[in-house]
């Protein structure tokens, strides 16, 4: 670290030094100076970091200048950083045979499908206040999402499901997976604009039975 300072000190002098030379004949002030860093006494380095930080700052002025910028905008605006907002989340309630709503923070997503992913994985999930995972006695992995915004096809959305498999020691009740399927698509029509049917398929296939055998 020593023997790179200094290096950039001697660097550093040597310009200063031939600056000196040129502006000599303007006074013995710079023939002072010029003394004083080449024998780096306390005044030499104090004058030579000044020289530095003038040159410096110079540099600053002149971009700033150069793109239009205020030279008092040091810094950038800091970004929003939290860009969550509350949706709402429709949920299967084992208890009722009914569907349920929450409001539940969502992030910001580039795609309609990436969101779609997020959603369904909410549902699958199930309520934040109540047991409601007994619904779901499955996990499910999403392949892949297609919406369709245009042609015969307009308005449906589809979500293609790795193979499902029952979790161990579940108990599947009646009516849960239809229930679990008409809050998924509740929930994606609630959130993706245009979404009028919800199709979902086991690994391309689009008649099977997730866990109502």
């Amino acid at each position: 670290m020593k023997r790179i300072l200094s290096k950039t000190y001697t660097t550093f002098s040597s310009l200063v030094s031939g600056l000196c030379d040129f502006y000599s004949s303007t006074g013995g002030f710079v023939n002072k100076m010029k003394v004083e860093i080449v024998n780096k006494t306390p005044d030499g380095k104090r004058f030579l970091l000044l020289f530095i930080s003038a040159l410096l700052f110079a540099d600053y002025l002149m971009v700033s200048v150069h793109i239009e910028k205020n030279i008092f905008d040091l810094f950038p605006e800091i970004p929003v950083l939290d860009e969550k907002r509350d949706v709402s989340i429709f949920l299967p309630d084992p208890m009722n045979g009914s569907i349920i709503e929450e409001k539940h923070s969502i992030g910001k997503y580039e795609t309609d499908e990436a969101k779609t992913v997020f959603l369904f994985n909410r549902v699958l999930r199930g309520s934040k206040y109540e047991n409601t995972s007994s619904v779901v006695p499955a996990d499910m992995v999403v392949r892949n999402v297609w919406i369709q915004k245009s042609g015969s096809e307009a308005g449906s959305c589809t979500i293609d499901l790795n193979v499902t498999r029952l979790k161990q020691g579940s108990v599947v009740i009646p009516g849960s997976e239809k229930l679990f399927r008409e809050a998924l698509h509740k929930t994606i029509a609630a959130n993706i604009p245009g979404v009028k049917k919800t199709m979902i398929l086991e690994h391309g296939n689009p008649a099977a039975v997730l866990w109502e055998f």
